[in-house]
């Protein structure tokens, strides 16, 4: 009976062990702090359809993540252009 008493006071503690330790060994990331940096996530794009709007940015490449200003499809690294329906 002593043995059996014995043996579930050490699992116990083992499992009380365990858990305390656990949250801090298994965070591998700095609890401080995160250094980051400021990505503008708002952009301006005028309708390339529009001549009152020729020589603004109407297109966006992502990968540069920047607008750029077209003045034909053939013209420069974009993604993506910003037109109208007739």
């Amino acid at each position: 009976m002593l043995l059996d008493r014995e043996l579930v006071v050490r699992i116990t503690r083992f499992t009380l062990l365990i858990l305390l330790v656990l949250p801090v060994a298994a965070c591998d990331d700095d609890l401080g702090p995160q250094f980051w940096v400021a990505v503008e996530d708002t952009v301006v794009l005028f309708s390339v359809a529009r001549e009152e709007y020729t020589g603004l940015p109407a297109a966006y490449d992502f990968l540069n993540r920047e607008p750029v200003r077209i003045e034909l499809a053939s013209a420069g690294s974009w993604d993506i252009a910003l037109g109208e329906d007739s």
